[in-house]
């Protein structure tokens, strides 16, 4: 299938995965790679969710100012994400389709379970760096197969019991980070290339715009209800990869 013939479907899918990111603080990577890979293989999915999760999450990690102090806390876990990211995307250019569908779905299920149930966990300031170390490696190997940092960084930080704007400072540095780990492993590795780099440059524009959107939206609706929709349509897209993956 040509790029050209899907372009509308590929805009709707940015503008719609960067709406939800815009009111909710999630869900950019999570819509889109579910969406796309109806009617994409994962690997040009994840290309061309490259550029868009760069630009969105810089949007997103740069307010209030606080990354510097993130990155001299957490380097550990960026070194381990740095690494993960690397090997993970090693892995998507390799694996079988139906397992990259099958990760995919498990990621989207898991994040759902976290969000759903707020799993209470509690980790000791004596064992931040270490376990910081091994959930960054596996976060930056789901994010290089799939672009879905998103769960081990969340009950890692959750875990931490962080202050709101400690929390969100940091996942949000975590997600910026890696996406540009991401990026830069996919091109490494093939992934992100001369033909299709230009098309995700292209979903940078809904991407900027609907996440503005989205925060004002945000201001609007009763985001609870709005969460538990999202969530939802999330759990029927990661029950179908999940489908695709077995049959």
């Amino acid at each position: 299938m040509e790029m050209l013939d899907v372009l509308p479907l590929i805009i709707a899918t940015f503008a719609l995965g960067a709406t939800i990111q815009g009111a909710l603080g999630f869900g950019l990577p999570l819509t889109t790679m579910s969406l796309l890979s109806i009617f994409l293989d994962v690997p040009t999915a994840a290309a061309l969710n490259t550029l868009p999760m760069v630009a969105g999450f810089l949007f997103q990690a740069t307010r209030g100012g606080q990354m510097p102090n993130i990155i001299r806390r957490f380097w550990p876990v960026f070194i381990a994400l740095a690494a993960g990211t690397w090997f993970g995307a090693m892995l998507i250019s390799v694996l079988d389709p139906r397992w990259l569908l099958g990760i995919l779905g498990v990621i989207v299920l898991l994040f759902c379970f976290i969000s759903f149930f707020h799993p209470a966990l509690r980790l000791s300031p004596r064992m931040e760096r270490p376990v910081g170390a091994a959930v960054g490696f596996a976060s930056g190997v789901t994010g290089g197969v799939s672009t879905v940092h998103g769960p081990p960084l969340i009950l890692y930080v959750v875990a931490l019991r962080l202050e709101r704007e400690d929390f969100v400072a940091a996942l949000g540095t975590f997600f910026l980070l890696g996406s540009i780990f991401m990026a830069i492993a996919f091109m490494e590795q093939g992934v992100l290339t001369r033909e299709n780099a230009p098309w995700s440059l292209v979903c940078v524009i809904p991407v900027l715009a609907c996440m503005w959107l989205g925060q004002r939206l945000g201001r609007l609706i009763d985001r609870d209800r709005f969460r538990k929709i999202v969530l939802f349509a999330l759990l029927l897209l990661g029950l179908n990869l999940l489908r695709r993956a077995v049959w």
